[in-house]
């Protein structure tokens, strides 16, 4: 999801999907196995990024993509600082079983799950 994916990177894999801009990307993040996110410009959390872990999806990301999150769930951020190490990190998602999946959306409760969390999670995702 997202805009200027370079074609160089998509067609280096079969089985992942490139959609482009999606304006409410919530229901296809939720049925993924890994957000894709490398942010080059920006400050802050990233909403995608908290819809992904939210769901139990992991994020493969760049440093600016995980800026502001909590370092408590850092087991499930697969940080790449290039296109060769982003690779690897892709790779790491085949090995992912339901059960880890389970496990990161309680962890990620578990740090962001306050009700007032909770709200502004929903009136950035739904507004």
């Amino acid at each position: 999801m997202g805009s200027g994916l370079d074609k160089k990177i998509i067609s280096k894999f079969e089985n992942i999907e490139y959609l482009g801009f999606i304006e409410n990307p919530f229901v296809i993040i939720e049925n993924s196995k890994a957000l894709i996110t490398p942010i080059f410009k920006g400050a802050g959390v990233k909403i995608k990024v908290f819809d992904a872990l939210s769901c139990g999806v992991p994020v493969i990301g760049n440093v600016l993509a995980f800026e502001s999150l909590n370092i408590g769930l850092k087991n499930y951020f697969y940080l790449f600082h290039d296109e060769k190490s982003a690779l690897v990190e892709i790779n790491k998602i085949d090995k992912l079983i339901t059960e880890d999946y389970i496990h990161l959306k309680r962890e990620f409760y578990k740090f962001y799950g306050t009700p007032e969390i909770l709200n502004i999670i929903n009136r950035l995702v739904y507004s």
